[in-house]
């Protein structure tokens, strides 16, 4: 009897080791085991797919954004930015914002200034049409026009930026054609235009310009604006409008003309 006891006692105490044994080194082994059936191998795993926010700025909010960028300027310009200049630098709002160079090569090569080209007389051509531009030759080939992509961008909120193409002449002298046009690099919609022609102010309407003008870009609609106390305006000929934007701000544009040199623009600065 005590025999059948002992034999019970030592086989329940060599169950309880093995137990033990497997608790203590069995997971060791396995994660061991598992480790080596990765090595030199390529496992696959599908995930679920969640795409990145994007934040899109409206047309309101782009043209404020550029025209900001634009005001706080410091780097070489034409004498048509150049005239508005110190009205920007002088405004501490705009003092956050940047207007940057965009040297990647992916986005800025010849392959993309020559249709960005292509796309701004296109689109020149559509208000050729209108009867709001007098028609003009774009002599790209001769070498005489800088094509350059920048990326406008509220320093403060960096998801706040536009991606525009700044097409201006850098020859000599310019009787008639394109002095400078700034182009949404996504949208291909003209922002500002400067433009050397033959008619004359009396010859243009600003008002019908200027609805088509915010009509393409998708902008509220311009509404007259009368500036209190600002600089004065160095074009002998112009109007002024206010595309309403967010927060009780305002972008004011300006039609303008220059005598002597039958200069027209529309300008966002």
């Amino acid at each position: 009897m005590k025999t059948k006891q002992t034999l019970a006692y030592l086989l329940a105490a060599a169950v309880v080791c093995a137990a033990v044994s497997a608790a203590v080194y069995a997971p060791a082994h396995i994660s061991q085991s598992y480790d080596r059936s990765l090595l030199g191998a390529v496992r696959l795993e599908e995930k679920n797919r969640i795409e990145g926010y994007q934040y899109a700025l409206g047309p309101d909010e782009k043209l404020q954004v550029l025209s900001s960028a634009l005001k706080n300027r410091i780097l070489p310009q034409s004498e048509y930015f150049a005239a508005v200049r110190d009205t920007g630098l002088s405004d501490v709002r705009v003092q956050s914002y940047a207007f940057q160079m965009v040297y990647k090569e992916s986005e800025y090569n010849e392959g993309t200034q020559a249709a960005a080209r292509e796309a701004m007389q296109k689109e020149f051509a559509v208000f050729v049409g209108e009867g709001l531009f007098p028609a003009l030759e774009f002599n790209f080939e001769a070498g005489d026009y800088d094509t350059v992509l920048y990326t406008a961008i509220d320093v403060l909120e960096p998801k706040k930026n536009v991606a525009v193409w700044q097409i201006r002449y850098t020859g000599v002298l310019l009787r008639e054609g394109l002095v400078e046009c700034v182009m949404d690099a996504q949208t291909r919609r003209i922002y500002s235009v400067s433009l050397r022609g033959k008619r004359l102010w009396d010859e243009y309407d600003p008002d019908e310009a200027v609805l088509f003008w915010a009509q393409r870009l998708g902008l509220s609609v311009p509404l007259p604006h009368e500036e209190s106390g600002a600089l004065a305006e160095d074009a002998a000929d112009f109007r002024k409008y206010a595309i309403q934007g967010q927060d009780g701000e305002e972008t004011v544009v300006t039609l303008g003309f220059y005598p002597g040199i039958n200069e027209f623009f529309i300008r966002i600065i």
